[in-house]
């Protein structure tokens, strides 16, 4: 054996074998037995390396789930705030316009019409003469409503030409003159009625039908006032009412009430002062939800106090 060679053993034979053999194996001299070797790969079967592959594929999808799984919650805030933004956001608040407090904004006290206010109508007396119908019977006799006197055989039109009395004008049987085309209905925007000679059918006119959507708030102001004011005649309507069935009924009511970015009223409620009367304020709920308003770009609460007097 020569010198500074290192000997080990063959696990096999026990017999003596070159310590490199033993390490990085080779082939035992005596029994000719494989020795793997410390060092040395081996092989360690298809099982094994299926198994490692398994378990290799498994950290490389846990691997790349892992930002996504810490994503998660990020992406389940940004859902639920988009959709809070585009459906359950609730609409700005906005100051509330208390008229009660603004000066310059006043409004008249609904007093009730005493009985001798209103106009009796006027009834025809048994000698009145009926209302001509025809060209002949009109002769000599007053148009309903007007200061023009038929004679005989024609119809003074109010212009240059005259009708005969025989053929009404289109649109009548007779030789009285109906009413002409263009009639004027109603009033303006602030429902008042026509004054000019127009048929006053008592039409509303909502003044959402006009005009732009409003975004000042001076000029938001303005017009619900004004329409206040306007619609002033329908809430005596509610105390007159109920003044026929409690003739004692007066004091403070609060309305208030929600102006739609469209327009209409809504929230309405009616609530009592210096007394509460359940009908009465039913009647005034019922009566503001009808009003309309010009088009706002966000909703405006409202709140405002009527006396109500005898």
């Amino acid at each position: 054996m020569g010198l500074g060679v290192t000997l080990g053993e063959c696990p096999f034979c026990g017999g003596e074998v070159d310590e490199d053999i033993v390490t990085f194996g080779g082939s035992c001299p005596k029994c000719f037995a494989e020795i793997p070797g410390e060092e040395a790969a081996t092989d360690p079967g298809e099982d094994v390396k299926q198994a490692q592959d398994r378990a290799d594929n498994r950290r490389s999808t846990v691997k790349a789930l892992i930002p996504v799984v810490l994503a998660l919650p990020f992406i389940f805030a940004l859902g639920c705030a988009a959709i809070w933004l585009v459906l359950l956001r609730p609409a700005p608040e906005v100051a509330l316009l208390n008229f009660d407090d603004f000066e310059g904004y006043t409004l008249p006290d609904v007093v009730a019409a005493e009985p001798g206010d209103e106009e009796e109508p006027k009834l025809a007396s048994n000698t009145a003469q009926p209302r001509p119908r025809s060209g002949s019977d009109a002769a000599s006799k007053y148009s309903k409503g007007s200061d023009v006197e038929f004679e005989a055989g024609t119809a003074d039109l109010g212009g240059d030409g005259v009708a005969s009395a025989d053929r009404g004008p289109r649109g009548t049987r007779g030789g009285v003159d109906g009413p002409e085309d263009n009639v004027a209905i109603g009033g303006g925007v602030d429902g008042s009625r026509g004054t000019s000679g127009g048929l006053d059918l008592n039409m509303d006119v909502g003044a959402s039908r006009r005009g732009g959507v409003l975004t000042d708030p001076a000029q938001i102001k303005t017009m619900i006032h004004e329409r206040m004011v306007a619609q002033n005649g329908r809430l005596q309507q509610c105390y007159e009412q109920e003044l026929k069935r409690d003739s004692s009924v007066a004091g403070k009511w609060r309305i208030r009430f929600t102006v739609k970015p469209d327009g209409k009223a809504a929230e309405v409620s009616a609530t009592g002062i210096t007394t509460k009367v359940p009908s009465f304020e039913a009647c005034l709920t019922r009566e503001v939800t009808k009003w309309r308003f010009q088009r706002l770009k966000n909703q405006q609460a409202v709140q405002r106090t009527w006396t109500f007097r005898k």
